[in-house]
């Protein structure tokens, strides 16, 4: 299967609206190409794989405003995509909290 038709299952197309978005909000935050890149990746990645989650809550609402099922999957894997990084470094920070937090009744 060449790229091109990966591009047009729903997953491909769920993968790029998830890097379209995480590309979108590395440029609205620009603070560098190295933290760019980071943004892309981990917000594409994050939004893959959260896309199980979130699509279909995306889906849901679309079909709360008679949005056509097909977009409403782009527009969830792009808003996740969006939202992937934020979604990462807020488990982070919960998780180190977290850990902080035993460490400190240890002692």
């Amino acid at each position: 299967m060449a790229w091109r038709d990966a591009l047009t299952t729903e997953e491909g197309r769920l993968a790029l609206a998830a890097l379209a978005g995480s590309a979108v909000a590395a440029v609205m935050e620009w603070q560098g190409v190295l933290p760019a890149a980071r943004r892309v990746a981990v917000g594409a990645t994050a939004a893959y794989f959260l896309g199980p989650v979130g699509v279909p809550l995306f889906q849901w609402a679309g079909g709360l405003a008679n949005i056509p099922l097909e977009p409403s999957a782009s527009v969830g894997g792009f808003i996740m995509g969006v939202g992937g990084v934020t979604i990462v470094e807020f488990i982070i920070k919960v998780w180190h909290f977290r850990l902080r937090e035993i460490d400190h009744d240890k002692d």
